[in-house]
């Protein structure tokens, strides 16, 4: 074999070599607190989001904004939050509000009604009690509560090492956090924004959390690949809220990340595991009462699941499309496949009926909300928010 030929066998096995540690960097980064690295399967654009992130941006804050505060005159209600998740580890979340009456758009909306303070890093969940608004931030390991109509900071809960993930507000006393990083489901009161020393284990990285009332819905993912072979994993968790015990698990598909209660049915989705190639993710409807499984539908990449209790129907956002579940599965909009556009979240407006999807575009860039009147298969309106919209929320005038 000539030196020519040595040479290219060498740089072949160094691509190999490098490949593998990419996908192995890559796969790290489907365990951490964006969704967007758990929802996806190709893990070279996590590693190339990564190395962007670390070149472009590096690990430091940036500058807080000047302080460029909103009269409350100006601010109307109803209007819609949007959450930015920002960059993991860059402390860039940012919260955008919409005020319907006017068609205002407010972006950076935290940091111009607070000055000197940042939202945090990696904000995924928010909850609304009221005129209150919660954040869970799991990265800057806080729960983050706010004027609702004035988007003013209150409070925070600081967590210490506890990572928080979803959120759930079953009454004024009484607050529910799952720690991702901890395995576990704190509750905390609202009002006084204290933990209350009450919690319960559950499974491994437990995601979501839902309630009907009486119980409260948990579903354990085991962080896609990582944990999915221990005690626990892919089950969903059923617990007594008022002796904060576990009640049962109940055994279903792999990673689960979603669960949302509807009229007598719990609607769990759930992803897929990225080392199984050909296999996609799907949606389980479980009796409440009973707690077995009724249908069962596959769709690929599932994002969100939203219960809209005026039309009685639960909506599955997926990376590409829409869909309604009633006794069937039906698909009510759809986009053009495109490494620059990803369906990220969605919500049904309360005022109208409206269907807003968020769209993370390439993940790096300024994200977009899509706002559908019912029926139609063309956004009515559309506007610009920050880096991966992940929530959307809608707060109400007082009646």
């Amino acid at each position: 074999m000539d030196v020519q030929t040595n040479r290219s066998t060498d740089q072949t096995l160094r691509t190999e070599n490098a490949s593998r540690k990419n996908a192995g960097l890559s796969l790290a980064l489907e365990v951490y607190c964006s969704k967007k690295a758990r929802r996806t399967a190709t893990y070279t654009r996590w590693l190339s989001l990564l190395l962007l992130g670390f070149g472009l941006f590096g690990c430091t804050s940036e500058q807080v904004p000047q302080c460029n505060q909103i009269a409350q005159e100006q601010l109307h209600l109803p209007a819609a939050y949007i959450l930015c998740e920002g960059l993991w580890k860059h402390d860039n979340s940012t919260l955008s509000r919409f005020d319907l009456t006017t068609a205002t758009v407010y972006n950076e909306f935290f940091q111009k009604q607070n000055c000197q303070l940042r939202l945090g890093d990696t904000g995924n969940d928010m909850a609304l009690q009221g005129d209150t608004l919660f954040i869970a931030v799991t990265e800057s390991r806080t729960i983050e509560q706010l004027n609702a109509r004035t988007g003013q900071w209150i409070n925070r809960l600081e967590l210490g090492d506890a990572q928080p993930r979803h959120l759930c507000i079953l009454d004024s006393a009484r607050g529910y956090v799952t720690i991702l990083n901890q395995d576990k489901v704190i509750e905390f009161n609202p009002a006084t924004m204290q933990a209350t020393g009450r919690e319960v284990v559950v499974g491994p990285a437990p995601e979501e959390i839902a309630t009907d009332g009486r119980y409260l819905y948990v579903v354990n993912s085991g962080y896609g690949d990582f944990r999915t072979t221990e005690p626990g994993a892919n089950t969903l968790s059923v617990i007594d809220p008022t002796t904060m015990t576990e009640l049962r698990k109940i055994p279903l598909p792999p990673n689960p990340t979603m669960v949302t209660v509807g009229s007598n049915t719990i609607f769990v989705g759930y992803y897929h595991l990225p080392s199984l190639k050909d296999s996609i993710g799907g949606i389980v409807a479980l009796d409440q009462h009973t707690l077995q499984v009724k249908r069962h539908w596959k769709i690929a990449e599932p994002v969100q699941l939203w219960w809209d209790s005026s039309s009685q129907r639960c909506f599955v956002l997926s990376d590409t499309a829409l869909y309604v579940v009633q006794d069937s599965l039906s698909m009510v909009l759809s986009r053009r496949s495109s490494p620059y556009h990803h369906w990220y979240a969605m919500a049904v407006s309360p005022v109208d009926g409206s269907i807003w999807i968020a769209d993370a575009r390439d993940f790096v860039s300024p994200g977009e909300i899509l706002v559908f009147a019912p029926n139609h298969s063309s956004p009515t309106f559309s506007f610009e928010v920050g880096l991966n919209p992940g929530d959307i929320c809608f707060v109400l005038p007082a009646p």
